[in-house]
């Protein structure tokens, strides 16, 4: 297990979003577990919700699925490791995120936001954590059950 003490991580992701200059009605596409906007090449103006499980057929979820809204970006993103443009403030947090194997005690939480313009999907992230850690390591190894973004 490999630990850190005092880590903040901010980084970065700009994704190729497709742009196909779609025009008429604005749909909402639902994304579950494993999905991505391009995989699925989304038209640049779709409204995403992404969705934690989609329940059975003939089964009623007991919970209220959480959905994200993916805002337009209204100012220029700058790709520097920062989010202190405009846009950012106004992009609401995807949290507070669940940790299934965090038994006590207050677990410090990650802020994520999704920004999109006519080019790019804009993945910004600020993780900060006491003790990271990394117990799957080898291709394939179920890393959602791990410390991870």
């Amino acid at each position: 297990m490999f630990h850190r003490p005092q880590n903040i991580l901010i980084t970065f992701c700009c994704l190729l979003f497709v742009a196909a200059g779609w025009s008429g009605s604005i749909e909402a596409y639902e994304l579950l577990v494993g999905e991505t906007v391009v995989g699925r090449s989304l038209p640049a103006n779709a409204r995403v919700r992404a969705s934690a499980a989609r329940p059975k057929p003939g089964k009623t979820a007991r919970f209220r699925r959480p959905t994200y809204d993916i805002l337009r970006a209204s100012t220029p993103i700058t790709l520097d490791g920062r989010m202190d443009e405009a846009a950012w403030h106004e992009a609401d947090n995807m949290g507070p995120f669940h940790f299934t194997w965090w038994k006590s005690g207050k677990k410090k939480q990650t802020v994520a936001k999704l920004l999109w313009d006519d080019k790019y999907l804009y993945v910004g992230h600020i993780c900060q954590d006491d003790y990271i850690t990394a117990r799957y390591k080898n291709h394939d190894d179920p890393v959602a059950r791990d410390d991870c973004f």
